[in-house]
This record gives structure tokens, C-alpha cells and sequence, in this order.
């Protein structure tokens, strides 16, 4: 039997007898019983514990004893008898079974535990095996107990590798402890520190560099779908340099900012430009207890950063590179030139209107289209898009060190073009990451990193691209044959808007520095100070050029082909801005163990102070396209603007550790901070966190009693935190210069216009914290030797204090615009689980772990007005959902029409849209409406992480989705001719008296009132389910790379987005709601290396 098997069942068991075995007596009757199990059987019944090494006995030796209340000496002097087995009786009822001839003995044993740098480890249990005898080591690390010579000891510590030493009758063993790299060991960054995930008593969720990796990406943000629980992530966008994902933390929570803190390296940063090969870990702070040490803004949780450093040993050159195309996810198809013709006709047929295109014309179009009759076949798509747009990313980093110093040092470069030629985003990184020791007890720090990223594109941006794309009739020539470009009806042409609209260019440069000396304190083990200064700029310098584009019609009369130029003139707008943050830290920290008590406390005080100064200047009416400069723009059409912006805030800070033999953990934080954002009477707040945790899985009688759990840890945590992210100085009063929030205050004086100036609001001196009060409950366990593994809780969280306007209590009359107030209330409840799974089968490694978040919010409070309809009251209700009329389907007949209470002042026909009457009173009216679906932000976001390897080989995948959420579809996106658009190819399933079940309702040509009426006929369900991520690679054999000096080659094919499941019809789910023209998301095929030296 295997010796874990062992370890877990027997020492645990607390032995207090003094007597020696041969007065412990048993009564025994089996046949052929393996010697382990009978053994096992005297154990049960009397006080006796044996000992002896798995291997001295054969696992298939049977044995026979019928004996009736005889002592257990003579019981095994009959059983061992042939065996090649004798025992000894020791002390303490310990019988020690050995192969005869054996010398067996009971020794003092001494020694020492360390970990593989050498360190002591304090507290550690160290067992004799089959035995409820053993110690702990001491602060030293050393122990010394009583163990017999043939004995086995078990040394066990959380966070490291159990290891069993045989004694082989020495009298002194010494032990060096493995981490355990499955998991409980794992270092967690968490607020100003680090903790082993065993000591944690908060929800964490943390994220490997190794996984953000796997997925080629321009945006970090993308990487994070599906990866961590409670992780809630949408792309609205796939337009490069602007693709990144909106993040948040457990849903929304809060009518205002819902977006997390996110901390790079220790200070609050931007992070969706880093480059994703410079990420070591990223942890996320979920629970009040843990974010609570933040204080400020932590209010919807804490996404912690930490980027590489260096190690020591001899400098290791890595370089990661790759190619390849993106494509959009799901293309927009629109109707071509004969769909088109027939389904116009069909919609002024609906209207009582002859067809405007014949038979002949369509005919023309299917077969011959004719430009010069307005009987064209054009994609516009095709005509404005490539069919691909390529990018690239290269990485090149060396990381090494000694016990001097130790450096991490990066360079990182991006091309991504769009789908259209003028558009790229280019992004260039630079990181060095310096630890450098100065003596024996000081370790300074240098932390630089660049940024330079540029966008360039077209003079208009890629909304109003893609929105004429939509727009534009496919009966519009794209090019004569002359090869004249074209015009739509609606008076672009998109490949023009995208190519000749002028040009574009924004650049963004960022500086980050951080600097630290960290002092251990001599003579006081433990204690060390810290000091950070961390000084951050970011440049913005941002020119767009607009030029209007002349396009042809060809003239039937005059048989020539008209110019016909945009309207506006030639334009510049300049933009520069400054952005500077300087964080100081000052951070004292002790951490001790005494015996069975581990302590670890953080003090900290902490500053930011950031400013932001904004220019911009405009110029018109140059004289030629050629020369983009303002000196070359008209006097008489110039504008300058510029504004300003700042913030500071200070704060005290603390977190309190106690771990009690590994077994209670209690965590303590709180944050004492100021914002300027507040009256000084206002501007503190106070924000305490608790946690505990209980390692269930260390207690004797469990040990005992349940094998197939190696570990459980029941945890839980309550605290508040703050938000302060609201507009600043609402406290004071406001005034606009001029004009503002729609009104303009001239006055002439001699005959000479001046600025008035009036009021912008009444102002609010009572303004103060939003308040988040958090609850955690869950555990953690893992089963089977770390075969599975499961992390769950549950979460409440009530926001409080929420600025919100006072729209019910004070009257409209007021006279004066309405300050918000501290009033809103909401709250957020929902649950999380990881579960993961690893191991291996002959030469095949594979993993498997699955996230699930559900989160659901309700408001409580947010002073409605009186009158409002009951039907759209939100109090009770989650955020954002939508309203409108609910549709019963499409009226199928002039009687249903007759029958149905009257739409308004509507006259519906078949084929258009019926609506509930949800008052009774035989009217549909706006008295109707009510919530209809669900809201936009989904409810359940869930992932699955699959690997594995062999041979070489690795694959990996992301497969992400999400549930119980909607989308409105509207304009040109659900309305056939909307705006002029050329309708989606999906709204071909319209209404007709042979298609009756038709998605659609009839077309009609310019509108029909009664379907344009928000409703719940427009409501999608937007679950989806994606192929977040795929990478396949294959790893040369080291012998290959041997005489190259490469230590590593991996060749690999990644891909992101690649498949998509979803109910949506001819749109991503993700697509943002109330859209006309997007850049669409993007699929991407990738083939790469990675190389180590």
C-alpha cells in the first residue's frame, strides 16, 4: 500500500497510552488476509501502531490466525512465523516490523528543514510514519524527536512537497523542502506584498504571464475573457489601436464608474498598451477585505500587474515573434443589386406604390449591370476593404543576474494594419527592470519604461466609414468604365471617405519610471522600510487634416460625367496634451514567525498627484491639401481652445496577517484616504476590510476521516471600500464662459460681442464617498492528490451613496440645474467557481480548468419621480435594461388589425407589428411600456481552458462565453432602407402573405412609424459561445539545438476568434447596442517562434 496512503490515515491520531503491547490482547479469526490489512485490523483494535517500511513487506503476502483473546506479542510471533519478518515492541504501544536480522532500534533523531535557498522553515510537522508520534521545527529550522532506525519521517509543510526521509538508524536527518508547484505555493501578489494562495484568505483570482501569452493580441485586454472568474469582458471594437476590451469586475455595481483600479508594478497605470511579454503574474482583487488596502477607487475591485525581473544565473536572451492577418469574426452582409431592386419594389408596394425597377432592370442587373442607368452591381465592401489586414509583433528581452544585481530588459514592436489601406497602429516598448543590492541590507530598484505608440488613418473616422459602407446602394457605380470614381445616393463614397478624406495621425508618448530603496532593518529580523517614487508622463500630439473628395455622376441628359466635390472646405485641428502623475510610498513591513505563529504586517503611507493640460487649435480655408500646417489655414477661420485638469489624493494604509500552525488565518486592511474631489469636511474616508480563513483539511479528525481530500480551506471576508471617481469640485459653485450645456451668453458692449458668463449647476457641498460593502463566503480544495482542484464562493455587495440627481423630491421648477446627490443604492449578488483538473497519462500531459461567474444587479434606491409609470420604474430592477412596448409578433390579416386595441394613431397593415396592451385600457400608447429582456451587461460569463503536450507537441485553447444578456438591434442594422442603407442580407426573411412567419416585418419604403417604436421585436438574445484563443506548437529536441547554443526553439500556429456560436444572425454578439457603422471584431491567424539563448 502506497505510503501517502499512510500518512493521511494514521498521523493524526493522538497516542497517550504508556503500556506496552504485549497488555493489549485481541481476539482474530481471518484466512488468507494480505499482512498490511491484518495489520490494519489490530490497530483498530487495540491502541498498537505499527511501523515499517512499504518496501519490506510484499503487498500480496497473505496470512491466517484464528486466536481468541491472546496478547498481540504471541499473536505476532504466529502470524511473522516463515514470513522473513520479526518485531520489536517500543515505547508508546509502537511496534516496529523489519525483515529478521534487521537491527532494530529507537534513536534520538535531530536535524534541520530548510527550503532550496537554504532558509529555515519554521513550524514545519515532521512525523515518524504509522505513528501519532512527531514535533515541529523550531525558528531555527531544527528539530529533535524519538523515531525508531527503520522508521520513515514525514516532513509536512503548506505551501511545500511532503517528503518522507528513511532513518536508516542515523541519528541526525536533515530535510530541504521542494515548493509545491501544483498550487499552494504559488506566490500571490496582492496588495503592497505578496502571499503563498495558501495563507490567502480573500478572493483572488490570478492569471499567468504564460496564459496571456498563448494568445497573439495587440491589446492585453483580450486576453482576459474566460480566464479568471468574475472576470466580465466585451469587445465592441476591432479597429486597430482602439480594439480593447471593456473590463469589469462581477458586473456593474454602480451607476456611474464601474471600471477597476488597475495597478502596473505597484502605482495606478493604464495597462491595455503594455506589452503582454513583459507580464510576469496578474492578480485580481475581488473581495473587500482585499481591495480594501486601496481604499480610494477600489470600490469594483483591484487588477494587480506585475512585470518581469530579473533572476540570478548566467543572461538568458529570449525572443518571441510572429505574423500573420486578421478578419472580422462575422461580416455585415448587405443585399446585392437584384435583391436590392426586388425588395425595394416590395416596399413600395406596401405603400400602394407602383415598383420602381422592372423586370428588364432587374434583368440588367443580374446579367449586365449598366453603371450609367443606375442599374450598377456594386460591394462596397469589397470595393473599400482588403480582404485581410496583416500584422506583426516582435519581442526581444534578456534576463539574468547575480547575487549583486539582477536585470530584465525588453524591447517590443507592433505594426497592425486595418481593413482599409490608410489606417495602422504602430506601438514600440522599451522596459528595464533593475534590483541592485547596495550592502548587506539595503536593495535599490529602478524601474523605466517607454511607450511610443502612432495611429494613422483617414480624415474621417472608422464609424462614419463602416456607417457608408451601410449606407450606400450596390445600384451606385463604384467606378465607370472609365474609370471615374462613383457616388452613392446618399452623397459619399466610402472607398473615397477611407482614402481620400484627408489624413490623420495621433501619437501617444508614455514615460513610467519607478524607483524604491528597500532597507532591512538589522538587528530586528523581519522588519524592513521601503520608499517609492514613481514619476509618470504621457504626450499626446494629434493633427487631423479633412480634404473633401470629388466623385462623378454621369449625366443621362448632357451624356458627360458631373464633378461633384463634397461639401466643406479644407480643415486642420491640432491637439496636444500632457498628462503627469507622481505617486510616493513609504511603506514599512514585518513578517515573523514564532513557533505555530506567523505574523505579517504592511503600514504604508501613500500620495498621487496628477495634472492634465489640454490645447487645441483649428484652422480652415487652406489653400492648398498639400501643406498641413496652421500658418497655411485662413485667419478668419480659426478656433483655439484649451483646457486643464487636476487631481490629488493621500491616504493611509495598513493589512495585519496572523496564521495560527497553518491552520486559522486572519487578515485585517483598512484605508484612510483623502481626495481632492471633495470639501475638506467631506474629502476622508475610512475603509476597514476582515477576512478569515480555516484550513479544515489540517485538523486531526479530519486527516483522519476523509482520505480523498488533500486540502480544504473555508474562507470569508466582509469590508467596505470607497469610489471617487466622480467630476471634481462639485462642491464648489460653476460657472461656463459663453456658452455651455446648449446655451450661448453673448452680450454687446460698444457695439463688441463679450462672454457672458452663467451658472453651471448648484452646487453640492455635501458631496462625499461612494460606499461599497462587500461579503465573501467560499473555500477551496483540491481532491485526489491535486488530480482536481475547486475554488467557489458566493458574493453580496450593497453600493451605497451613489451620486444620483434628485429628480422626485425636488421640483422641475427649481429654477436652477439640479446638483447629484449621495443618494443611489444597488445591489450586486452573485457566485464564482474554478475548477481545474491535471495529470498525465503515459507520455501525454493534459490540464483542464473551467470558470463560471453569475452576477446579478438590482437597484434599491435612486429617487424616481413620483409620476413615473410604474411599468418603467428601475428601483427593483437590474441596470440597463431595456424599455419599450412588448410585440405579440406581426398582424397576419386585415381582421386581426380590426379586432386589436388601436396602435396609437397608427393604421397597421398585415405584416407589421402588433403590441401588447399592458394596462388594459384598449389603447397601445407610450402608457404600454414597460422592461422588456434583459440588460446589456451579461448575467453568467463562463470559460474553459483546455492543454496538453506530448512529444514536443502543446496545444492549448480558450473557449469563452456568455448568457442572460441582450442586444437591440435598430436603424440601419433592423430597418430595411433606413437612412437610405442597403439592408442586411438577414432582413430578407421579411413578411408576405406566403411567407407569414417571416423574422421581419413588410419593408416599407421611407419608414413605417408603427414598426420604428422600440419594442421587444428588436431584442436579441446576444448568448454567445467562442473560440477565445488556439495555439498549437511543437518544440525541437534540445539535442538539435545544441550545436546552434539555443537552449529552446518552439514553431507555433495561434489563432484568436475563431469560431463563433451564437443565435445573432449576421452580426458578433458582441456588437455594441444602438449601432450603425462599427469597426467590426477581428478573427486572427498567427504562425510564430520562440526562441531561448
Amino acid at each position: 500500500m502506497k505510503l501517502s496512503f499512510f500518512i493521511t490515515l494514521i498521523t493524526c491520531l493522538q497516542v497517550s497510552a504508556t503500556a506496552y503491547s504485549q497488555r493489549s490482547r485481541v481476539t482474530l479469526n481471518v484466512s488468507e488476509v494480505k499482512l498490511m490489512k491484518l495489520l490494519k485490523l489490530v490497530e483498530k483494535k487495540t491502541n498498537c501502531r505499527f511501523v515499517y517500511n512499504d518496501d519490506a513487506i510484499a503487498p500480496d503476502l497473505t496470512v491466517s490466525v484464528n486466536v481468541n483473546d491472546e496478547p498481540v506479542e504471541t499473536v505476532l510471533s504466529t502470524v511473522l512465523s516463515n514470513t522473513g519478518l520479526t518485531f520489536r515492541l517500543l515505547k508508546n504501544d509502537l511496534i516496529v516490523i523489519a525483515p529478521v536480522n534487521t537491527v532494530i532500534q529507537e534513536l534520538m533523531v535531530q536535524g534541520k528543514v530548510t527550503d532550496k535557498n537554504g532558509t529555515p522553515l519554521i513550524g514545519v510537522s515532521i512525523k515518524v510514519d504509522k505513528t501519532g508520534k512527531g514535533t515541529i521545527s523550531n525558528e531555527r529550522g531544527e528539530f529533535k524527536l524519538e523515531a525508531p532506525g527503520t522508521a520513515n519521517l514525514v516532513f509536512t509543510y503548506i505551501g511545500y512537497q511532503q517528503m518522507v526521509i528513511p532513518v536508516n538508524n542515523r541519528t541526525t536527518v536533515d530535510a530541504v523542502l521542494t515548493d509545491d508547484t501544483k498550487g499552494l505555493s504559488e506566490v500571490i501578489v496582492v496588495g503592497y506584498g505578496v502571499q503563498k494562495k495558501a495563507s490567502l484568505t480573500g478572493s483572488v483570482a490570478t492569471v499567468s504571464g504564460k496564459d496571456i501569452r498563448s494568445m497573439p493580441v495587440a491589446n492585453l485586454s483580450n486576453t482576459l475573457a474566460g480566464r479568471a472568474p468574475g472576470i466580465i469582458a466585451r469587445q465592441n471594437s476591432g479597429e486597430p489601436g482602439n480594439d480593447g476590451a471593456s473590463l469589469s469586475i462581477r458586473g456593474k455595481s454602480t451607476f456611474g464608474y464601474n471600471s477597476m483600479l488597475v495597478i502596473v508594478d505597484g502605482i495606478q497605470r493604464n495597462f491595455n498598451e503594455l506589452n503582454p511579454a513583459d507580464i510576469e503574474t496578474i492578480s485580481i482583487l475581488k473581495d473587500a477585505s482585499s481591495a480594501a488596502i486601496y481604499g480610494s477607487r477600489a470600490a469594483n475591485g483591484v487588477m494587480l500587474i506585475t512585470t518581469k525581473r530579473g533572476t540570478s544565473g548566467v543572461p538568458t536572451i529570449s525572443y518571441n515573434g510572429y505574423a500573420g492577418f486578421q478578419q472580422p469574426t462575422i461580416r455585415m452582409k448587405q443585399l446585392n443589386g437584384v435583391q436590392y431592386a426586388e425588395m425595394y419594389n416590395a416596399g413600395l408596394a406596401a405603400n400602394g406604390q407602383p415598383a420602381r425597377y422592372s423586370e428588364e432592370d432587374i434583368n440588367t442587373i443580374r446579367n449586365n449591370p449598366d453603371p450609367l442607368k443606375g442599374l450598377a452591381n456594386t460591394d462596397w465592401w469589397k470595393t473599400t476593404m482588403n480582404n485581410a489586414a496583416m500584422q506583426t509583433q516582435h519581442d526581444l528581452s534578456v534576463r539574468g543576474g547575480n547575487d549583486k544585481a539582477k536585470y530584465y530588459v525588453s524591447i517590443g514592436y507592433l505594426d497592425q494594419n486595418s481593413l482599409y489601406k490608410s489606417t495602422n497602429y504602430k506601438r514600440y516598448n522599451i522596459r528595464s527592470n533593475v534590483d541592485a543590492n547596495i550592502g548587506k541590507h539595503l536593495v535599490a530598484s529602478i524601474d523605466l519604461a517607454g511607450r511610443l505608440e502612432r495611429r494613422t488613418g483617414p480624415g474621417l473616422d472608422a464609424g462614419t466609414i463602416f456607417n457608408t459602407i451601410v449606407r450606400a446602394s450596390p445600384l451606385d457605380a463604384n467606378f465607370y468604365a472609365n474609370g471615374l470614381p462613383g457616388g452613392t445616393t446618399g452623397g459619399r463614397n466610402p472607398m473615397l471617405d477611407a482614402t481620400e478624406s484627408g489624413h490623420r495621425q495621433q501619437d501617444w508618448n508614455t514615460f513610467q519610471s519607478n524607483f524604491a530603496l528597500k532597507y532591512s532593518v538589522p538587528g530586528v529580523e523581519g522588519l524592513s522600510i521601503k520608499g517609492v517614487a514613481a514619476f509618470d508622463k504621457k504626450m499626446l500630439y494629434e493633427k487631423q487634416f479633412s480634404t473633401p473628395y470629388s466623385y462623378y455622376k454621369y449625366n443621362a441628359s448632357t451624356k458627360e460625367y458631373d464633378k461633384i466635390t463634397r461639401a466643406g472646405n479644407i480643415n486642420l485641428t491640432q491637439n496636444s496634451e500632457q498628462q503627469a502623475g507622481i505617486t510616493t510610498q513609504a511603506i514599512v513591513n514585518y513578517i515573523r514567525s514564532f513557533g505555530k505563529h506567523d505574523v505579517d504586517g504592511t503600514l504604508l503611507y501613500e500620495t498621487y498627484n496628477y495634472r492634465m493640460d489640454k490645447m487645441q487649435a483649428y484652422r480652415e480655408q487652406f489653400d492648398s491639401p498639400l501643406l498641413d500646417e496652421l500658418f497655411a489655414g485662413s485667419k478668419s477661420g480659426l478656433n483655439n481652445d484649451g483646457t486643464a485638469d487636476v487631481y490629488s489624493r493621500a491616504g493611509v494604509a495598513g493589512r495585519f496577517n496572523y496564521a495560527y500552525a497553518h491552520k486559522y488565518l486572519l487578515t485585517a486592511t483598512f484605508r484612510y484616504d483623502g481626495s481632492l474631489s471633495f470639501a475638506s469636511d467631506k474629502r476622508w474616508g475610512f475603509f476597514p476590510g476582515v477576512s478569515a480563513g480555516w484550513v479544515v483539511s489540517e485538523e486531526n479528525f479530519f486527516k483522519n476521516n476523509v482520505r480523498t481530500v488533500d486540502y480544504l480551506k473555508i474562507k470569508a471576508s466582509y469590508g467596505q471600500l470607497g469610489n471617487d471617481s466622480v467630476r471634481a469640485f462639485q462642491y464648489l459653485p460653476s460657472y461656463y464662459a459663453g456658452s455651455g450645456s446648449g446655451i450661448t451668453s453673448v452680450y454687446i458692449i460698444d457695439g463688441k460681442p463679450y462672454n457672458g458668463i452663467f451658472s453651471a449647476g448648484y452646487p453640492n457641498q455635501s458631496i462625499g464617498w461612494e460606499i461599497a460593502t462587500t461579503t465573501d463566503i467560499g473555500f477551496e480544495t483540491s481532491l485526489w492528490n491535486r488530480l482536481l482542484t475547486l475554488d467557489a464562493g458566493y458574493f453580496y455587495k450593497r453600493t451605497s451613496n451613489i451620486l444620483r440627481p434628485r429628480t422626485a423630491s425636488v421640483p422641475g421648477t427649481f429654477g436652477e440645474q439640479l446638483p447629484f446627490q449621495n443618494v443611489g443604492i444597488v445591489d450586486n449578488h452573485g457566485f464564482e467557481v474554478e475548477i481545474g483538473h491535471e495529470n498525465r497519462i503515459g507520455k501525454v500531459n493534459y490540464n483542464a480548468r473551467g470558470t463560471f461567474t453569475f452576477a446579478r444587479n438590482k437597484v434599491i434606491f435612486m429617487d424616481e419621480a413620483a409620476n413615473i409609470q410604474e411599468s418603467l420604474r428601475q428601483t427593483g430592477r437590474p441596470f440597463d435594461q431595456y424599455t419599450g412596448l412588448v410585440a405579440l409578433g406581426l398582424f397576419q390579416s386585415e381582421e386581426e388589425i380590426k379586432s386589436a386595441p388601436k396602435q396609437y394613431n397608427f393604421q397597421p397593415k398585415p405584416g407589421d407589428i402588433r403590441y401588447a396592451d399592458i394596462n388594459g385600457d384598449g389603447v397601445i400608447n407610450d402608457q404600454d411600456r414597460t422592461v422588456i429582456g434583459r440588460s446589456k451587461v451579461p448575467e453568467v460569463v463562463y470559460g474553459l481552458n483546455l492543454g496538453a503536450s506530448w512529444n514536443g507537441f502543446d496545444i492549448s485553447m480558450l473557449w469563452q462565453g456568455a448568457t442572460n444578456f441582450n442586444t437591440y438591434i435598430s436603424a440601419e442594422l433592423a430597418y430595411p432602407f433606413f437612412n437610405i442603407s442597403n439592408p442586411m442580407t438577414y432582413m430578407l426573411d421579411y413578411w408576405t402573405p406566403d411567407n407569414r412567419g417571416a423574422e421581419f416585418p413588410r419593408p416599407v419604403i421611407n419608414g413605417n412609424a408603427n414598426n420604428l417604436k422600440a419594442s421587444s421585436f428588436w431584442l436579441r438574445d446576444a448568448s454567445y459561445l467562442k473560440l477565445r484563443s488556439l495555439n498549437i506548437g511543437y518544440t525541437l529536441p534540445a539535442g538539435w539545438m545544441k550545436q546552434a547554443r539555443i537552449q529552446q526553439a518552439r514553431i507555433y500556429v495561434a489563432g484568436t476568434n475563431l469560431l463563433t456560436f451564437s443565435k445573432l444572425k449576421g452580426l458578433d454578439p458582441e456588437v455594441p447596442s444602438d449601432t450603425r457603422g462599427y469597426y467590426p471584431q477581428q478573427r486572427s491567424v498567427n504562425i510564430g517562434v520562440n526562441l531561448t539563448l
